[in-house]
């Protein structure tokens, strides 16, 4: 190793940790030597080490505490009791974690190469802010600033603004707030992009618009030949009308469109709106050269976009972003009048432009619409399309009348076992949807499906599905799986929020559904009928041993099921309920294991002749050659659980037959 480059040692630390850098630090003399070269780049100044350099200012061991600063490129100050000191205005707030200003201009002073300085983490940010203005910083190239919507004020931002302008000849990143008070500090009549043209070195801008709505983003990265990165963002105070994004670019005698920056790589575009003529705008103006490209809408819903702009006009976007390398377009939750087949016509024909001629098959997440986006995304690494499409309320809780029918048909074979149950009960287990429910109403088969003589693609492009709901009854979930099971013929992979993972297992090579992982505990009687109706094949099922009723799992129909595993759930305390696990073989045997509910993590095995215990039961009917395990864990383990690495109390159930 001793006759490796450096340039070996380098390139192995940069994939490192910096705990793990500082252990290959004790390897030998010539890794140290590398080593402290790396890891000494960044100084991260916790809580202690500020009472640690401190310490060392105000003594004569200042030189030997900071022996490597001039290998200090990055410097972070952060505090765990940020948000209390934030609370505190400066010279008041816990001096015992933070620099005075005498402290901070000498401990820079030891750092002479600094690059980049954040204090976000520091709780000090405006405190500290106002000392670089007296500080020497040779090589600064990047001050981090806390995002436009945190709560600091006018005041403060501009002490921020005014550090930047301080070193503008060698700040490399800048963030700004383009308002009506920065305009009146800053510039004195002098246009935004003039006082931009101060800044002669920048690589990545910040530009947040909060002043004027017809200011052209795309002239800003002219001024910047060496620009690689820009994110331009509006705020609520443009809206002014509804076309005011860039509205005065477009009007006669406007100025021609800007070309592209040759240099740019990365462009992040958060708006209000995305009118016609901003729509046409991004098409001529996005080009292969750009890597990754992030546009948000705020105010346009999908539907509404491609209704105001045109469906041609915003496939030919959709097909332009389609051919870049890492792409994402987002719009906010929809809220149309539309019907579902002709919402999803529309959405699966812009899946189609997004998609262009890429082989790749689709990730597609189903959301809800109180924290989810419509939003089209791609990777060439991994080059998988994930793909949102959200649910509006009508579209799942529209049902009502459908539910009410399914819980008056409640199975009476599955309510006769339930333990000690009462009219309060059954009242409970009808409201919450937890027991055993069927219905022959056709109409749940009647998912959103695409209209094929409009899009010309549809289900079959996607393999991976989730549905990501707050809350979802077992009707809609019946639905969703039919339509998934029915028309997704290429499907490896489909999860219901934290209800049901379906997937073929690590150790399977072909594609095909092998694993059926039941994360909340004993399914409904409807969905492991239809799990038993379109996945007859599974070899490995997981569930858990969470349930209000007695349940008798028939197993038989799976012809090719190898393993089960039943994951005992426990809550906080390593207790639960008392369980029996019984087993009905197919040759009219029977066994019986018994569980206390204690933290003994043992099961019994039990005669069913002499011993009756009254508690909630658990009953497979199988074959004897089925491979049984039980787990103990909580909720949380049955969620993660993996067959790959059970549970260290995961233990086989022995195939003797009482």
């Amino acid at each position: 190793m001793n006759h490796l480059p450096a340039e070996v040692y380098y390139g192995i630390f940069y994939h490192l940790s910096r705990p793990e850098i500082q252990i290959c630090s004790f390897v030998c003399r010539r890794l140290n030597d590398a080593a402290i070269q790396v890891y000494n780049k960044e100084l991260i100044i916790d809580d202690y080490k500020v009472q640690l350099a401190r310490f060392n200012l105000a003594s004569d061991t200042a030189d030997t505490y900071f022996k490597n600063g001039q290998l200090v490129q990055k410097v972070i100050i952060k505090s765990k009791f940020k948000d209390v000191i934030e609370r505190l205005p400066g010279e008041n707030s816990q001096s015992y974690f933070h620099f005075s200003r005498k402290e901070f201009l000498l401990l820079l002073k030891y750092l002479p190469n600094i690059e980049e300085i954040d204090l976000t983490e520091s709780g000090n940010f405006t405190y500290y802010i106002s000392f670089l203005i007296d500080a020497d910083l040779q090589y600064i190239k990047k001050i981090t600033a806390l995002p436009f919507e945190s709560c600091y004020g006018t005041s403060d931002y501009l002490q921020y603004l005014s550090v930047c302008f301080k070193f503008c000849n060698t700040l490399t990143s800048l963030y700004l707030e383009y308002t009506e008070d920065t305009m009146d500090y800053t510039c004195s009549g002098v246009g935004i992009l003039d006082m931009l043209s101060q800044f002669k070195n920048l690589k990545q801008l910040v530009f947040y618009n909060n002043y004027r709505d017809n200011l052209m983003m795309f002239r800003i990265q002219k001024l910047y030949p060496q620009l690689r990165d820009l994110t331009f963002m509006t705020g609520s105070n443009c809206h002014r009308s509804s076309n005011v994004l860039e509205r005065g670019a477009y009007e006669k005698g406007a100025e021609p469109t800007v070309e592209l920056n040759k240099s740019l790589r990365r462009l992040n575009i958060n708006l209000l709106l995305l009118p016609i003529d901003y729509t046409k705008h991004l098409t001529s103006y996005l080009t292969d050269t750009l890597h990754t490209v992030n546009i948000q809408v705020a105010y346009h819903e999908l539907y509404d976009w491609i209704d105001e702009v045109g469906m041609e006009n915003s496939l030919t976007l959709m097909k332009k972003l389609g051919k870049l390398n890492d792409v994402c377009i987002s719009f906010r939750s929809p809220s149309t009048d539309l019907t579902h087949k002709a919402k999803m016509s529309k959405w699966f024909q812009v899946v189609n432009a997004f998609k262009g001629s890429k082989k790749a098959l689709c990730t597609v997440k189903f959301c809800g619409t109180s924290s989810s986006q419509d939003y089209f995304k791609y990777n060439a690494l991994d080059g998988q399309l994930v793909l949102a499409y959200v649910l509006e309320d009508e579209d799942y809780h529209g049902l009502e009348n459908e539910i009410q029918d399914v819980y008056n048909e409640i199975d009476h074979r599955e309510r006769e076992d339930i333990y000690n149950y009462d009219r309060e009960d059954v009242d409970y287990y009808r409201r919450h949807d937890y027991g055993p429910i069927y219905s022959t109403n056709e109409s749940l088969q009647g998912f959103p499906l695409p209209t094929s003589s409009i899009s010309t693609i549809g289900p079959e492009i996607i393999d991976r599905f989730e549905l990501n709901l707050d809350k979802a009854s077992d009707s809609f979930i019946m639905r969703f799986l039919k339509y998934v099971f029915t028309n997704c013929i290429n499907l490896q992979y489909l999860k219901v929020t934290d209800y049901l993972l379906i997937r073929g297992y690590k150790n399977q090579r072909n594609k095909e559904l092998k694993m059926v992982h039941f994360l909340n505990g004993i399914p409904t009687y409807n969905i492991f009928n239809i799990i038993i109706k379109y996945l007859p094949d599974i070899e490995v099922l997981v569930l858990g041993s969470r349930s209000r009723y007695n349940s008798n799992l028939d197993l038989r129909p799976f012809k090719s099921l190898k393993r089960c595993y039943i994951v005992v759930q426990q809550t906080s305390n390593d207790k639960c309920e008392a369980l029996n696990i019984k087993f009905e073989y197919t040759d009219g045997k029977k066994q019986w294991y018994y569980y206390d509910g204690t933290v003994k993590k043992t099961l019994v095995r039990q005669d069913t002749q002499n011993t009756i215990y009254l508690c909630r039961s658990l009953t497979f009917t199988c074959k004897n050659d089925i491979e049984f395990n039980v787990c103990f864990g909580t909720d949380k383990s049955l969620l993660n659980f993996d067959i790959d690495k059970p549970l260290d109390s995961c233990c086989r159930i022995p195939m003797n037959f009482i």
